[in-house]
């Protein structure tokens, strides 16, 4: 019998999704949508934190110690997928208001899971109506032509009209590795929405 036009192979109509594995979800510190499969970020009783693919076959994984200040519980984290690979943003809840006390970015570095802290040498907390906002600027993930760099940015209004603080504009640069040639020119900022 000859095919009808608009008939469909029963092979071509059933096309294979990726395998992904299962995983408690429920025990995760956050979970996330990956290139094929899911990204989950699980904890272990050591402080250790593993970030890994669900996928089925070699799916990617790193670990490496979550920050010292999140050692009683009080962190949220959640995780994104960008065009330089999967980040995690991690903040450490305040007693005192609903801003974060600090901002971490956790990022694959070769085989490790590495947190940067994205306040470290940004000042002085600022404030308004007496409600702690966090320093005037931080560091912010960028793709610079390809690689992954952080970048001081402006998180308050004050920081439109304050220049960064030295010790911010110091650590930045790519996180692949050292290069004393890299530029800001041409850096795209990576959407990964920080506090």
């Amino acid at each position: 019998m000859e095919p009808v036009e608009g008939d469909v192979e029963p092979a071509a109509a059933a096309v294979a999704g990726p395998a992904c594995k299962e995983a408690d979800r429920a025990s995760a510190l956050a979970t996330f949508d990956g290139p094929a499969c899911p990204w989950i970020v699980q904890p272990d009783d050591g402080g250790v934190v593993q970030l890994q693919s669900l996928e089925a076959v070699d799916g990617p994984a790193w670990s490496g110690p979550r920050p010292d200040a999140c050692a009683d519980g009080r962190c949220s984290f959640r995780g994104f997928d960008t065009p330089r690979g999967p980040l995690l943003v991690v903040e450490l809840r305040s007693t005192q208001s609903e801003m974060p006390a600090g901002v971490w970015l956790g990022l694959p570095s070769g085989d490790r899971l590495v947190f940067e802290d994205l306040w470290d040498g940004a000042g002085d907390s600022v404030s308004d109506g007496g409600v702690e906002l966090g320093p005037t600027h931080g560091l912010a993930p960028f793709d610079c032509g390809g690689r992954l760099a952080l970048l001081a940015r402006a998180r308050t209004v004050a920081g439109r009209t304050v220049s960064p603080a030295s010790a911010l504009l110091e650590r930045e640069g790519p996180r692949d590795g050292a290069d004393a040639t890299w530029s800001r020119e041409g850096c795209i900022p990576l959407s990964v929405p920080l506090p």
